[in-house]
């Protein structure tokens, strides 16, 4: 009875939705597009009211038309009732990633959640806090105390795939990290319950899965996607407060990050946004860039060899038993060891982040005024979009860049230092990646005991073996999971 209620429940709200939208579409068509001034850079047009689509499903379409049309290569566009501004000049770079007058939480929030009615200093303080939280969880003192609880999650899943068999990492990798990163900002119930962590993963992955043209152009209309976003946030505050009403009435108290939000005062609400919110910026890209190491290593014989000689390195230098196999030997390997002595690893996550991080980035103008970028200006309240690829994959910074080539990083070469911004795997400027620390830490443990433990090759989705290059391909605002598998047997 309550899945036929949900079922109609559903079906009404679908069709209430769509209604919403052709309502929406005729008034919008009618509106004029918000004006921008005089010393804006060049225009590009798009449909009426919504403006350039391809500016939320194929932005990289949108900047090499956007580039294609202005000297400096900076470009601006009508998005719904937003002025945009896109940028890609050395200048326009430099103030996307350091100018204090461009807001990152307020250029996502624009798009994605556009319903806050918080002042600005009211955001500021919450990010302020949110940033101290994160800030404690990643020091040597939680990471330390958490790393062999890490290495028990990442051993008994591969233990779940037996000796031999074929996985698509784009899912298993994915879903360890979601394990991993559960345990480091959130809690133990999730993290060692698998059907709570299973339900906890798939509302999570609704935000990423209902970040839609739609969605972002009318973020203020009851579509399906908006409704499937408000359900599935009530139910990860109902997990989380049931747990947190669980601890209270026992009485047991944990040694994990949700008691230490609960011991900092922090109500439900706020606990519930920060483990949320760090879930996912965690691992929407940790899996996937995981993923594609081990792709990329798989098709690469003389880096793979390389990365398993420095991996047997690592487990023969602090190896309790000699003896002992390099999982085993692996196991005694302390947490600056696994963060400072796999050079060759790093290399190779670098240039996977480097090729296949090619992703969209959001800033706002915060300021109360039109922001100069040399003879151009950003107008007040614009949201700023800067694309990856104009940077990673430009051959005037990085030689061959469709190349998947861990060696550009050498001294002799150092193509990531050829200018400021250079190298955006981890973020840069004023807003570095602050989970950078723990998510090298991850994806260490995760390649280490995997190449310890398993040979394998790389399959297509037919099923032949690839034989590489892999194609990196520009990505939009939402998590694309690739379709390649690994066929592996246990060494």
């Amino acid at each position: 009875m309550l899945d036929v209620t949900f079922v109609t429940l559903s079906n009404v709200a679908v069709a209430l939705s769509t209604l919403f939208v052709f309502a929406a579409v005729k008034i919008f068509a009618s509106i004029q597009h918000p004006s921008f001034p005089p010393n804006s850079p060049p225009r590009l047009t798009g449909l009426p009211f919504l403006g350039p689509l391809e500016a939320l499903s194929a932005p990289w379409r949108l900047f090499q038309r956007g580039m294609a049309i202005s000297p400096s290569g900076n470009f601006a566009f009508n998005l719904g009732y937003y002025r945009a501004i896109g940028l890609t000049s050395p200048a326009g770079r430099e103030a996307f990633f350091n100018s204090p007058k461009l807001g990152l939480p307020e250029g996502y929030g624009a798009l994605m959640i556009p319903t806050d009615s918080r002042t600005q200093e009211e955001r500021d303080q919450e990010e302020h806090e949110v940033a101290r939280r994160l800030k404690t969880l990643m020091t040597k003192e939680w990471l330390g105390q958490g790393l062999q609880n890490m290495i028990s999650d990442v051993n008994a899943r591969f233990d779940d795939l037996g000796s031999f068999g074929k996985t698509n990492p784009f899912h298993s990798i994915h879903e360890i990290v979601f394990q991993l990163t559960v345990r480091t900002v959130g809690c133990r119930e999730i993290a060692e319950d698998a059907a709570l962590r299973a339900k906890a993963l798939r509302l999570v992955e609704v935000f990423d899965a209902t970040n839609t043209a739609s969605t972002m152009l009318f973020p203020l209309l009851p579509m399906p996607a908006q409704i499937r976003r408000f359900i599935s946030g009530i139910s990860f505050y109902k997990m989380i407060d049931n747990i947190v009403a669980e601890r209270t009435r026992s009485g047991r108290t944990e040694n994990d990050p949700l008691q230490y939000l609960m011991e900092q005062g922090d109500a439900v609400v706020a606990i519930t946004k920060f483990i949320y919110g760090s879930l996912f910026a965690g691992v929407i890209n940790t899996g996937v860039n995981t993923a594609w190491v081990l792709c990329q290593l798989g098709t690469h014989p003389e880096w793979i060899t390389q990365v398993r000689e420095e991996i047997a390195r690592l487990g023969a230098k602090y190896a309790a038993d000699p003896d002992a196999s390099l999982p085993q030997q692996l196991l005694s390997v302390p947490l600056e060891a696994w963060e400072s002595e796999l050079p060759i690893l790093e290399l190779c996550l670098k240039e996977t982040l480097r090729l296949h991080l090619q992703s969209p980035l959001l800033r706002r103008n915060i300021s109360d005024n039109d922001f100069k970028v040399e003879d151009e200006v950003i107008p007040k309240g614009a949201v700023v979009f800067f694309f990856t690829p104009t940077v990673d994959m430009n051959a005037v910074n990085y030689r061959d860049p469709e190349v998947w080539d861990p060696n550009r990083f050498l001294p002799d070469r150092a193509e990531d230092k050829l200018g400021p911004h250079t190298f955006l795997g981890w973020g840069s400027g004023r807003h570095p990646c602050r989970g950078m620390r723990f998510a090298k830490l991850e994806i260490n443990v995760i390649l280490a005991f995997f190449l310890a433990r398993f040979q394998y090759e790389v399959l297509d989705g037919s099923g032949k073996k690839l034989q590489g290059p892999l194609k990196a391909r520009p990505r939009n605002f939402q998590l694309t999971k690739e379709n390649f598998y690994l066929k592996y047997h246990r060494i």
